[in-house]
C-alpha cells in the first residue's frame, strides 16, 4: 500500500511537472514577469524543484508540488483569488517603487529659490513603449498591454517636476499592444495633448534604454546610484522634418546643464533617422531613463535628478 501510494505521488508531481513545462511558454508570452526563462529550456530543473531530496520529515507531496509550481510559474496556486490576483497588472504595493525623498544637500525650501517660479512652463510626458520595464526587478523586458516600469519613472518625473513648480501634463495610455504601430498610437497621444494644452513648452518621450552593459549604465551622484540617461532626437533622414535642428538645440542645451549640475547623468544626444513624433513641437524630446541593466528604483532617481535639471532649462528660458 505504501508504495503504491509513494508511486502514485510521484505520478502526479510529474504529470504537474510536465504541465507546467507545457504552459510556462504561454505564461512567459503573456507578459506576466514572473515565468523564468531557463526553466523552459531545462525542463529537469522543474521535476528537481517539484522532487526535493526525500527524508523523515518530508510535507505532504501535493503541497510540495504546488508550491514549486507556484515558484516556477509565478502563479499563486493556493486558490482561484490566488491565481487571478497574480496574474492582475503589476499595481499592488509590493511592485510599487518605494521613492525616497529628494537629497537634502542642495534642497531648496521653496521651487522659486531654486530655479525661479516655473509656474508659466508646462511640460508634457507621455511613453510610446508602454510596456518597457526592468528585467533586474521584473524578470522581463517588456510586459504585452500593460504598463511596465518606464511608466513609473514618467510619473516619478511628474512629481518631480511638480516640485519644483512646473505644471505638468502626463498621458499613461499604453501604446505598444501592437508593438509595430507604437509610434502611430502616441503620435494621437501626443497630437491630443497639444490641442488640450496649447501652453506645453517641452514634450518629453519616456523610454528605456536597450543596450548598454552595467557599467556603463549607473553613475553615482550624491552618494546613490542614478541610471545615465540618452536623450534622442529625430532628424528629416527619411521623412520631412525641416525644424529637427531646434530639437536638437534644446536637447543639448539640457545635456550641458545636466553636466554642468550632475556630471555623467545625461551621457550625450543621440540623433536618429525616424522622426518620433518630434515634429508635432520645437522641444519634443525622447529621453531614455536607465536601461534593461538598471534597477528601477536608479531609474527613479536619474527623473528626479532630471527634473531638477530641466527647471533649471525652463529657469533659463523666462529669465
Amino acid at each position: 500500500m505504501r508504495l503504491h501510494r509513494f508511486c502514485r505521488n510521484v505520478s502526479l508531481m510529474l504529470a504537474l511537472a510536465l504541465l507546467a513545462w507545457i504552459f510556462l511558454p504561454g505564461l512567459a508570452r503573456a507578459g506576466t514577469g514572473k515565468a523564468l526563462a531557463w526553466t523552459v529550456k531545462n525542463p529537469k530543473l522543474i521535476i528537481d524543484m517539484a522532487m526535493p531530496a526525500w527524508g523523515p520529515d518530508v510535507p505532504d507531496p501535493l503541497d510540495t508540488a504546488r508550491i514549486a509550481l507556484s515558484v516556477v510559474c509565478g502563479v499563486d496556486f493556493s486558490g482561484p483569488q490566488g491565481i487571478v490576483l497574480s496574474q492582475l497588472p503589476l499595481d499592488t504595493d509590493e511592485d510599487k517603487v518605494v521613492y525616497m525623498d529628494l537629497p537634502e544637500d542642495g534642497d531648496a525650501a521653496s521651487p522659486e529659490q531654486a530655479y525661479g517660479t516655473g509656474a508659466q512652463r508646462t511640460v508634457g510626458i507621455y511613453n510610446t513603449h508602454t510596456g518597457e520595464t526592468f528585467p533586474l526587478d521584473d524578470g522581463v523586458e517588456r510586459l504585452d498591454g500593460r504598463p511596465g516600469g518606464v511608466v513609473d519613472v514618467a510619473a516619478r518625473l511628474e512629481e518631480c517636476l511638480r516640485q519644483q513648480g512646473i505644471h505638468t501634463v502626463r498621458s499613461a495610455k499604453v501604446h505598444d499592444a501592437s508593438y509595430p504601430q507604437s509610434y502611430l498610437k502616441s503620435l494621437e497621444t501626443a497630437r491630443e495633448m497639444l490641442d488640450e494644452h496649447p501652453e506645453i513648452d517641452v514634450l518629453l518621450d519616456v523610454h528605456r534604454d536597450s543596450k548598454r552593459d552595467r557599467k556603463y549604465s549607473v553613475v553615482s551622484i550624491n552618494g546613490r546610484s542614478a541610471a545615465t540617461i540618452l536623450l534622442v532626437v529625430g532628424s528629416d533622414a527619411r521623412q520631412p522634418f525641416p525644424n529637427w535642428r531646434e530639437n536638437y538645440a534644446f536637447a543639448q542645451e539640457i545635456a550641458e546643464k545636466a553636466e554642468e549640475l550632475y556630471p555623467g547623468l545625461v551621457y550625450g544626444v543621440r540623433v536618429k533617422e525616424g522622426r518620433y513624433n518630434q515634429f508635432l513641437h520645437p522641444h519634443a524630446i525622447l529621453v531614455e531613463i536607465g536601461g534593461v541593466n538598471n534597477h528601477r528604483a536608479e531609474a527613479a532617481y536619474a527623473a528626479e535628478l532630471f527634473a531638477r535639471v530641466l527647471a533649471a532649462v525652463l529657469s533659463e528660458m523666462e529669465n
